[in-house]
């Protein structure tokens, strides 16, 4: 134990400083903007004085007083069950239920106002070193979530409760348990766990927009994958279809069931640019539900945001940082995003089509508040049912409409597949056109057709997944595709004159 003369630190800290305002009016300002936060307050109010005063300006000081002020305010904090810890440069406190983020520029000034109770004097306490010291001991002592990757037990919070449900191996019975700090969950929802619950409205309102019982069950499937941090399924659930379709009301279902704060609206290549600006927010939530998604789409990046991989993310003018603790991803869609696809991006979707109409008069624009209102408990427990399959399936459930969906989705947006289709062009085995020649008529269907080209070299994979033969670097270095183009009588096509000049076999 020291002691240090206060008189020359205060000569210290003023001598350059003539901006500094009286102890009173820094205590105000600060005391306002912390105490209107009630945890916070809480924890200030019950923090002791572990620093004691000797004569005039002196004061003792421990060696390492930054560790003791840390101590002292982590064991306050525990015994109000409002603990606080620190993970991924993020600031989180307990609220009894979930763990939530502090904001990092007032958890600062808190820090100074704690320092000031345990005894510091405030002219030492109000210092930004005395906080920035304060602030890097937290971050060491108050280091959160070892995360239990052993854990067989998915765990949902709701308002009365965390709802835990085993899997695998595990042969715990699915109950309500009280909320737990060590549960480590980030979230809670609004409404309460009541296994009698029903949603009348919200079944009769699936049965009309989306008829298709597999389907339905596909999307009670993915909401509670939204919910699940332990199943890797790697799907994004795609809501398509133009005009008065339902849509909207599931969206605003979706959104207040998981709650507002849980969910983000980044369109997909936001999410997926090389940057990782729009990343960095979607950490630690449940769900990115998108609208209509139509730009150019980093594909690396969507399969390891999609397969839930660890992906490098960043603030502005802040150090990158890799995420793993993610939502999971849905987009509305009038039509499907005409962008240049793989096998690999097609495995990672999941297509629901949205194709009733709704008439004005059958419209109810009050339908979904309604549902809000009365029956969010009866859609959890749809939702659950939801998560018992994805268990004991370890997969979604298959539904014939979706699956035809899909198909019809890899057609439409493979411009190589319409073009042969829509051009009238075939197998061959007696006539060949060279590959560029054939890219070049490509190109200008794509032009004239408003699709977008694929690049030469993936122009000739999309041929041979189509079974064409593409016979590479033959006569004179040159590519050729064995292929002949289907011609109707008294049909004036431009491109006649390249098919019968062709190689022949």
């Amino acid at each position: 134990m020291g002691e240090i003369d206060l008189n020359n630190i205060y000569l210290n800290i003023d001598k350059n400083n003539d901006e500094i305002k009286s102890d009173s009016n820094y205590q105000s300002r600060i005391t306002k903007a912390v105490y209107k936060d009630p945890a916070l307050k809480e924890i200030l109010n019950s923090i002791p004085k572990i620093f004691t005063e000797t004569e005039g300006s002196k004061v003792k000081l421990e060696d390492g007083w930054a560790v003791l002020v840390i101590e002292n305010l982590l064991e306050v904090s525990d015994k109000l069950e409002t603990s606080l810890g620190y993970e991924n440069y993020q600031i989180y406190i307990y609220r009894k239920a979930y763990w939530k983020i502090l904001n990092e520029t007032l958890f600062r000034c808190f820090l100074s106002q704690v320092a000031f109770k345990c005894g510091i004097p405030l002219q030492l306490a109000k210092k930004a070193s005395t906080s920035e010291h304060l602030f890097s001991q937290f971050t060491f002592d108050a280091s959160l979530f070892l995360k239990d990757q052993n854990s067989k037990t998915h765990k949902i919070n709701l308002a009365n409760g965390t709802f835990h449900i085993g899997f695998g191996e595990s042969n715990e019975v699915s109950e309500l348990k009280p909320h737990n700090k060590e549960d480590n969950l980030k979230y809670q929802l609004s409404f309460c766990y009541d296994p009698t619950a029903k949603a009348p409205l919200f079944t009769k309102y699936l049965n009309r927009v989306l008829p298709d019982l597999d389907s339905q069950k596909i999307l009670a499937e993915y909401i509670a994958y939204t919910l699940t941090k332990k199943m890797k399924l790697e799907k994004i659930l795609i809501l398509y279809g133009s005009g008065s379709n339902g849509k909207s009301v599931l969206f605003e279902i979706i959104m207040a069931l998981l709650g507002k704060e849980n969910v983000t609206n980044f369109a997909m290549e936001s999410l997926c640019d090389e940057r990782g600006y729009h990343r960095v927010h979607i950490e630690s939530k449940l769900l990115n539900y998108a609208s209509e998604s139509g730009g150019k789409i980093n594909i690396q990046n969507f399969k390891k945001l999609v397969s839930g991989e660890p992906i490098e993310a960043r603030s502005p003018h802040k150090e990158p940082i890799i995420i793993d603790d993610y939502c999971k991803f849905m987009v509305n869609a009038n039509k499907l995003p005409e962008i240049e696809h793989t096998e690999a991006f097609f495995r990672r979707q999941l297509i629901l089509g949205f194709n009733q109409k709704i008439s004005d008069e059958e419209k109810d624009i009050h339908l979904a508040s309604k549902i809000i209102k009365d029956e969010l408990s009866g859609v959890f427990n749809i939702v659950l049912e939801g998560l018992n399959r994805l268990i004991l399936q370890q997969g979604f459930s298959k539904s014939t409409v979706a699956e035809q969906d899909l198909i019809k989705y890899k057609g439409e947006t493979n411009s190589v597949s319409l073009f042969i289709d829509e051009e009238n062009w075939k197998k061959s085995t007696n006539t060949r056109i060279k590959l560029k020649e054939l890219y070049f008529n490509y190109r200008t269907y794509c032009t004239e057709s408003g699709q977008r080209p694929f690049s030469q070299a993936n122009f000739s994979k999309r041929l041979t997944e189509l079974n064409f033969e593409v016979q590479h670097k033959s006569t004179n270095n040159y590519t050729f595709v064995w292929i002949e183009k289907i011609i109707f009588p008294n049909e004036n096509d431009p491109f006649l004159e390249l098919v019968e000049n062709a190689h022949k076999k």
